[in-house]
């Protein structure tokens, strides 16, 4: 259970208020894909409530539904507020840290650098685009559900 908590307080937002040793938070890893298809089930809990309980008025006078696109920005950003954007930011300290390191030294001081540059803010605009860009494309064939709770 302790490894659950561990896994739980390391990759989302949820609060746990305790410390965990290192063998936790190693052993927390064999919890990981659990965590990440809990995070997967409440986005498609949220795409279906979305589908089914938010029709927008057609200029008919019937009832269609949310765009795509929309729905597909909704989920996209409920899954970084959800992790605290912990991807995005290692992304983003990564593409900084190779698009400006010549040394190891240097990428290294570069990624722990809290700020972010050119190369972490274009890659991480384009992982959200392309990320809305398929989950779109997913929605729209009325297939995400199965690729949302394996994210």
């Amino acid at each position: 259970m302790t490894a659950l908590l561990a896994a739980l307080g390391l990759l989302t937002r949820v609060p746990v208020r305790r410390a965990f040793s290192e063998s936790e938070v190693e052993a927390a890893t064999a919890f990981y894909p659990i965590i990440g298809a809990a995070i997967g089930s409440i986005q498609v809990a949220a795409l279906w409530i979305a589908v089914v309980w938010l029709p927008v008025p057609a200029g008919d006078g019937g009832a269609s539904r949310v765009p795509s696109m929309v729905l597909a920005v909704c989920l996209v950003a409920l899954a970084v507020w959800m992790t605290g954007g912990l991807h995005v930011d290692g992304l983003a300290d990564t593409a900084d840290g190779f698009g400006g390191g010549r040394s190891r030294e240097e990428v290294l001081a570069i990624m722990r650098d809290p700020r972010v540059g050119a190369y972490g803010a274009v890659s991480v605009v384009l992982l959200l685009l392309l990320k809305v860009a398929c989950l779109d494309a997913l929605i729209e064939r009325r297939a995400a559900t199965i690729p949302l709770s394996l994210m």
